[in-house]
């Protein structure tokens, strides 16, 4: 059967993908370069990558053989001056895509029994740069302040093998062009004798990433491109009592963002159905106890926070996201010999704890449970 035979079986897509990656990566540092304090590395990275998918059952091309070649190389440098240490660098990245033309399964166009996509070859090329500052002020205290670009691809072969118009081309289909990312961060830390502090500030935006969405009906997923922001604040803590007993912690918050059109305001959350979704709030407790040299017991409790994104939407639509706050307790055990490794026995959410997480409010159409009680045994042995 061609690409874009109907079967009822293919409403249940199973596919197979084959891939092949061959890279290098070759770099050079140095310290103290030209001046005492200043240190210097640079590289070169290529990687090749030819990927194709399948269906399973009826050997059907879901996406022929796309071939992606990257070529990219990279500076960074840091300089120690007195209690200021400042770093910076810029990667240089360039990239070719290659697709042939074929035919899209008859999912994306029914009345049409599929589209012809036409392939074609897409060149890309960016420069991004990084900056930061670290000052460290007295009593073990310290600042810093960062800067960062990131470049990436979306999924390129979510976007092509689910085209549904005619006449597409890979140059055609804005969906595939690259990602760039511009992050933000500053935080201030303390370290002691016996315990550390850190407070962390986050934000980062991106003009035009990208969110996955699937079709409830098709189970043919497509990709959206709108503007993106990520921004969250975490804490980190920690106390060594002695040399037994030491209690660490953790609280982070953030929200994801997205619009929903064009030009609409970056207000929308986006739920935790998306690989990039918003998680609840989260504080962790950590308690190590360590009564012998080779005996160690962890417990860790971790707290999670209600929410409930997209409120101004109804309960029953798909935009909703409704979490009721829940806790999770595990544990392990780990005995460690001087010649025969170490065992260790866990157990993840000891309390059993049940939880319902609802992507649809109280409708309950789409949800999941947390995973229940799980136990572990684990031997490791080094040598």
């Amino acid at each position: 059967m061609s690409a874009g035979d109907h079967s009822p079986a293919s409403h249940h897509i199973a596919a197979s993908v084959r891939s092949n990656k061959d890279g290098v990566k070759a770099y050079w540092a140095k310290d103290n370069f030209l001046v005492e304090g200043f240190n210097l590395n640079f590289g070169y990275d290529f990687n090749e990558d030819n990927t194709s998918q399948y269906l399973v059952l009826t050997n059907r091309v879901w996406l022929p053989n796309m071939h992606f070649t990257a070529n990219s190389g990279f500076v960074q440098g840091s300089y120690d001056l007195g209690p200021l240490t400042l770093s910076g660098g810029a990667r240089y990245q360039a990239g070719q895509i290659s697709v042939p033309t074929f035919r899209t399964l008859y999912e994306t166009a029914p009345a049409t029994d599929g589209v012809v996509f036409d392939g074609g070859t897409k060149s890309y090329n960016t420069s991004v740069y990084n900056f930061g500052v670290v000052y460290r002020l007295p009593a073990g205290w310290s600042t810093f302040l960062g800067f960062s670009q990131g470049y990436d691809l979306p999924d390129i072969g979510t976007v092509i093998r689910n085209t549904s118009k005619p006449g597409q081309s890979i140059n055609t289909v804005v969906d595939v062009d690259p990602i760039l990312t511009t992050s933000y961060e500053a935080g201030l830390n303390w370290r002691g004798t016996h315990g550390s502090l850190g407070a962390d500030i986050y934000y980062d935006h991106s003009p035009a990433s990208t969110t996955v969405y699937v079709n409830p009906d098709t189970l043919l997923e497509s990709v959206t491109r709108d503007p993106q922001v990520r921004k969250g604040i975490e804490f980190t803590g920690e106390w060594r009592f002695n040399h037994l007993f030491r209690v660490s912690g953790s609280y982070s918050h953030m929200e994801a963002l997205t619009s929903l059109a064009p030009g609409d305001p970056v207000d929308f959350h986006i739920t935790p159905a998306s690989t990039v979704g918003q998680s609840p709030d989260k504080g962790v407790i950590r308690f190590d106890y360590t009564p012998t040299h080779n005996l160690a017991v962890d417990l860790v409790e971790s707290h999670f926070w209600g929410m409930d994104l997209n409120s101004s939407y109804p309960v029953t639509s798909v935009n909703r996201w409704i979490t009721t706050p829940y806790n999770l307790v595990d544990g392990d055990i780990t005995y460690k010999t001087a010649s025969y490794g170490s065992l260790t026995l866990g157990c993840s959410n000891l309390l059993n704890t049940f939880q319902i997480v609802n992507e649809d409010g109280t409708a309950n159409t789409t949800y999941y449970a947390i995973q229940g009680r799980k136990y572990t045994v684990t031997y490791q042995i080094t040598f």
